[in-house]
């Protein structure tokens, strides 16, 4: 399936199969951040083939014998982007408030998919439309400015903003929209 173009024209939206393998990859990285056993990890990503999806970051992250507490906490907010990107492949419906973080629940179907049948979500991955990912991405950079706009004038942050969920999600549908060279490197200017 062909990229789409954004509003812009400058930017392209990342492909279906290249956001679900990127879904994939998340989910190895939550599940060692989680605690399932690294044995485990290692296993479910070669037999799935997911080496391949993650990113250098990544790939220190889970290959590493004993990640620092740092390290796993850092790594525990991707699940805000986990859930963005299952949201655009049509997981969800909608996610939380952007002051709510989301609880990733194995019983949703496409959460369960990737889980179970990683080769069947990544042939069936079909991304919403690309003005909605453009108007999810635009309004996801307008609450990162009010994040940025109360940190930078010591304000009081509004209430309905918590500022790590904003940034994760917006991380996600920037990288989404084409933004950034790989997922090690997406830009969050505001």
């Amino acid at each position: 399936m062909a990229d789409d173009v954004s509003a812009d024209d400058k930017l392209v939206h990342r492909t279906p199969t290249t956001v679900a393998e990127r879904c994939l990859a998340l989910m190895a990285l939550l599940n060692r951040v989680h605690g399932t056993p690294h044995d485990q990890v290692l296993k479910w990503i070669e037999d799935h083939g997911v080496t391949t999806y993650l990113s250098a970051k990544e790939h220190e992250f889970i290959f590493d014998v004993a990640p620092s507490q740092r390290a796993r906490d850092v790594f525990s907010w991707r699940a805000e982007a986990l859930a963005v990107l299952l949201w655009a492949l049509g997981g969800y419906s909608q996610l939380p408030p952007l002051n709510e973080p989301v609880h990733l629940n194995r019983s949703n179907e496409m959460f369960s998919l990737a889980d179970q049948q990683p080769r069947l979500f990544l042939h069936q991955a079909q991304l919403r439309r690309g003005s909605d990912l453009d108007d999810a991405e635009a309004d996801l950079y307008r609450q990162h400015w009010r994040v940025r706009d109360a940190q930078i004038n010591r304000r009081q942050m509004p209430s309905d903003l918590d500022p790590d969920i904003v940034y994760e999600r917006r991380y996600a549908l920037s990288w989404l929209v084409g933004w950034g060279s790989d997922w090690d490197d997406v830009p969050t200017d505001t």
